[in-house]
């Protein structure tokens, strides 16, 4: 199945380890950040909080590496994409 948003190209080019290290950090379970990953009501379209993207997008800058994919707030829910404040 063919990644449909950020989050989900992130997970997929993640190792196991970096998976494990996001849930540890982000202080959620596996399903929960695959849950939000899915956009299973969204039809894969992310629409998180902007408080949950923030705190998403904190962890993933902590987690970045060479061949992963950079995960911005903007991609992760619309309000944040709309708006100029963090640019």
């Amino acid at each position: 199945m063919a990644a449909k948003n950020a989050l989900q190209k992130w997970l997929k080019a993640a190792t196991p380890e970096e998976r494990k290290d996001l849930t540890l950090l982000y202080g959620r379970q596996r399903t929960t950040i695959a849950t939000l990953a899915g956009g299973y009501a969204t039809n894969g379209k992310l629409r998180l909080t902007p408080e949950t993207a923030i705190r998403l997008e904190a962890v993933l800058e902590t987690l970045h590496r060479e061949g992963l994919p950079v995960v911005s707030r903007k991609d992760l829910s619309p309000v944040c994409a709309k708006c100029s404040f963090h640019e």
